[in-house]
């Protein structure tokens, strides 16, 4: 019966976890494992919970990945790059990442890009133009957009000033 209960305490804490947002089974097991030293319970059915959690799809690695950019894209955008880095410090896997940011279009990423920068340019809209491209390329380079894609936005926002 200790079983059980065990069983039932880790799968519940997974749910609610789940139930907060998507997570990955990389995220998943690493907040299970640190339940398990707080709650002092045994090991042995984590990897249970995580199996019948992803045979229900409440645990979809591909499905979270779309999710996560999805999230990104329209709340805190970010260029491949960044997005990739920060899927696979969610441990997704390289393939699943590369399948998922190719339906990311160049079109999209430019668009992107512009609407991060918005607000900057209206804050940076007196600066002289050397020192505009600058803040423009250093703040694009740091959320993770490609130098293409860069250079393309400071060419197109020099433009209209």
């Amino acid at each position: 019966m200790m079983g059980d209960e065990e069983y039932r305490k880790i799968r519940d804490y997974a749910l609610k976890l789940l139930t907060i947002r998507p997570r990955s089974v990389y995220e998943i097991r690493s907040k299970l494992q640190l339940f398990l030293k707080r709650k002092k319970l045994q090991n042995k059915y984590s990897e249970k919970v995580i199996n019948s959690l992803k045979e229900n799809n409440f645990l979809n690695d591909g499905e979270f990945a779309k999710w996560w950019c999805q999230q990104r894209y329209e709340f805190r955008p970010k260029g491949k790059k960044a997005l990739s880095y920060e899927l696979i410090s969610k441990g997704i896997d390289q393939e699943i990442i590369d399948r998922i940011l190719s339906k990311t279009t160049r079109n999209m990423e430019l668009e992107l890009a512009k609407k991060v920068l918005i607000k900057k340019l209206i804050l940076w809209g007196k600066l002289p133009e050397l020192i505009r491209k600058k803040k423009i390329s250093d703040y694009l380079f740091r959320r993770g957009f490609s130098t293409e894609i860069i250079y393309i936005v400071i060419d197109e926002s020099c433009e209209k000033t």
